[in-house]
């Protein structure tokens, strides 16, 4: 149900307040020797968790709960970055932002205690993002990277690698930065190679009051193709030749036709690829297979508004035969799109095993489980109301109807109309009993469905209307009678008392007979 009185947009806090604390649960009081365990790459605290931080969290999320669901011990430890020079940057900018100073004018212990300030409020906005993500984090260890004991274990670390020659000291070419009078890393540098004089625009930094270049004619933005085209076909590499029985398989789950890939399907798409590069570092042989969905009355719609955006024609216009050679052809295109956007996310998945949910092969198979289905009486065919759709000609499915609450008369836009259309309006007509000047008053939202009324429904225990239980109504436009019923579902208070009997009523008194009067619905 959808009510009208919800916002605008999804509000965590309003959602799930009450559901945070219940990540508490992962911490485990480890009673085994075998352990996994993985450690939260920690967000560095000059900002605020972004979408990356998300997606990340999200593949170690599910790798985690993965073992959990095997029985494993695991250990999950969060923690957060000081990311040294960029902190003191940021911090810097807040400070000449505010006060118009530099670390140099406030000291070193005023600025040092700036900076604990900053990484405590960061500290705390990180771990509640992370908390509102869900991540099944073990919040009794989480760390802070320049802690005593992780600072003493990076220096242990640096002892044992320069003890052992892996890392040295010499004398070499540094990056220098001007602005921040220190050396900073190779990753921290751009390497950009000019053929010949370029003119290149500087900026002033206004922390340091020093120039540094800027190389804004780099381009707005990454542009994927320049950068990945040579790397797409090594993806075709994972199209394994099965020689064992054990094989781990997954698919895909078949992007509608009806578009191109959005975010949802990136995020997906990497969690079902990191459990499929997971079993193959477990050295399990893996399928995991690609495909599109035809999305049926979906794919009719957008294929019909492009033919009418284009041509002013609907599919009935063109014929049955043009229309349907409109819709391959859009699912040709369609799906060369959403392939090369699965191709270019990088999802090592095995391109010679492909389907569409229309194949032969694969409408075959979908046949036959309805077939087995039917057969073992887990589905079944009835007479039933369906979501009956005015503008496709065709039933659809439960999910594709948006049920909407009103609590009186309520203007709502409705498909093919130029204004929205009132509903919730109560409309009363009376309704003769037969061979009598007596009559039911009878209030619906849905005066047009009367054309089809097949009994009215009173309440048996209102004494108004409990005496023409099992009488007739001689109905209006269709000259024939139907009978009055009684069910206790139908609200006393409510409009007139007397109403339409909703499907489920009906079905009550189906192979029943009504008072004695022998009444069915079928």
């Amino acid at each position: 149900m959808v009510e009208t009185g919800l916002g605008d947009a999804y509000v965590p806090h309003v959602v799930d307040n009450e559901e945070v604390d219940c990540y508490n649960y992962f911490a485990p009081e480890i009673k085994s020797k075998e352990v996994f365990s993985l450690i939260l790459p920690p967000p560095n605290i000059t900002g605020t968790l972004h979408l990356g931080h998300a997606l990340t969290t999200t593949i170690q999320d599910v790798i985690v709960r993965w073992k959990r669901m095997e029985g494993v011990e695991c250990v999950w430890v969060p923690g957060i970055d000081h990311a040294g020079i960029a902190t003191q940057v940021v911090v810097e900018k807040q400070l000449w932002k505010e006060k118009r100073q530099s670390r140099h004018d406030v000291g070193r212990e005023a600025f040092e205690e700036r900076v604990w300030k900053w990484k405590d409020e960061k500290g705390r906005v990180i771990e509640n993002q992370l908390r509102r993500l869900g991540a099944s984090l073990d919040w009794n260890r989480k760390v802070f990277t320049m802690d005593p004991t992780q600072s003493r274990e990076v220096t242990k670390a640096f002892i044992e690698l320069f003890d052992s020659g892996l890392i040295y000291r010499a004398d070499h070419l540094v990056n220098w930065s001007c602005s921040l009078q220190s050396a900073i890393s190779d990753i921290e540098v751009d390497h950009v190679e000019v053929d010949g004089p370029t003119p290149i625009p500087l900026e002033t930094n206004t922390v340091a009051n020093i120039s540094r270049g800027v190389l804004n004619w780099l381009g707005d933005a990454y542009v994927p193709h320049v950068v990945d085209n040579e790397e797409v076909d090594c993806y075709n590499y994972f199209a394994p030749e099965i020689k064992s029985k054990e094989v781990f398989s997954l698919i895909l789950p078949p992007p509608n036709i009806t578009g191109t890939l959005h975010l949802g399907h990136a995020l997906t798409t990497t969690i079902q690829d990191v459990i499929v590069r997971w079993k193959r570092m477990e050295g399990v042989e893996c399928v995991w297979v690609p495909g599109i969905d035809h999305a049926g009355i979906a794919t009719q719609v957008v294929v019909e508004k492009q033919l009418w955006k284009e041509k002013r024609q609907s599919r009935h216009d063109v014929g049955r035969e043009a229309f349907e050679e409109r819709v391959w052809k859009w699912k040709d295109e369609k799906g060369r799109v959403i392939e090369n956007q699965l191709r270019r996310l990088g999802a090592s998945l095995d391109w010679n095993r492909k389907v569409f949910t229309m194949d032969p092969t694969q409408s075959r198979e979908v046949t036959k489980a309805f077939i087995e289905l039917f057969d073992s009486g887990l589905i079944y065919r009835a007479d039933h109301l369906v979501n009956w759709s005015c503008s496709l000609q065709s039933a659809i499915s439960d999910i594709e109807v948006d049920h909407v609450e009103v609590d009186g008369p309520t203007p709502i836009p409705v498909p093919n109309y130029d204004r929205p259309i009132e509903f919730g309006t109560l409309t009363y007509f009376a309704y003769k009993l037969h061979n009598s000047e007596e009559e039911i008053v009878v209030a619906t939202t849905r005066p047009e469905t009367m054309l089809g009324d097949v009994a009215v429904a009173v309440n048996p225990r209102d004494d108004r209307y409990a005496r023409y239980i099992g009488r007739y109504l001689w109905h209006p436009f269709r000259a024939e009678t139907i009978p009055v019923i009684g069910d206790d579902s139908v609200e006393p208070d409510f409009g007139t008392v007397a109403t339409k009997p909703e499907w489920c009523i009906l079905r009550a008194v189906v192979d029943k007979s009504c008072c004695g009067l022998g009444f069915v619905t079928e």
